[in-house]
């Protein structure tokens, strides 16, 4: 069950392929604009478009620092389309805006670490418009409070992405 379990870390390659085995598993449950990824019922405590993105960007935090290694994936045009439609306030996939203490505050920081670390890979294969979609939500993410606690250090990787 677990696309890793064998694996030790003991070299690059390893801790490469343990990145694209984990995101793997996903790609069947990507929404038709590839924006959310639904893994189901959660015992998620916020709302489900939250848990959607939830599900798209955690795996992020992998894959920016593979692609910012000088690696690819099969499968990344799947999250350049859904940064594209999931920042897009006219798409059905669209994450919706943040409230304070959002869930969303948290998925914005894998959002802005991505765009930061390896931008070649993930922000300049998008178009103008969706760059634009994607600073926008981004922007939007710093003028919600989050809790007082570990949340702070989510707006700090958010706005690392902003352009």
């Amino acid at each position: 069950m677990n696309p890793i379990a064998d694996c030790q870390f003991a070299t690059p390659d390893e801790a490469a392929d343990a990145c694209v085995a984990l995101w793997k598993p996903l790609r069947p449950y990507f929404s038709e604009g590839k924006g959310r990824v639904s893994l189901g019922t959660t015992g998620a405590h916020f709302r489900v478009a939250a848990a959607e993105l939830e599900g798209f960007s955690r795996p992020l935090f992998g894959l920016a620092p593979l692609c910012a290694g000088g690696r690819d994936f099969e499968g990344r045009e799947l999250f350049l389309e859904g940064l594209a439609n999931g920042a897009d306030p006219d798409h059905p996939d669209f994450w919706g805006l943040p409230e304070d203490f959002d869930q969303r505050l948290v998925e914005s920081a894998a959002i802005g670490f991505t765009l930061a670390l390896a931008p070649e890979t993930f922000l300049e294969p998008l178009p103008q418009k969706a760059r634009e979609n994607l600073g926008n939500w981004l922007r939007a993410c710093q003028q919600r409070t989050v809790a007082p606690n570990n949340w702070h250090f989510f707006h700090v990787l958010g706005s690392l992405g902003m352009s």
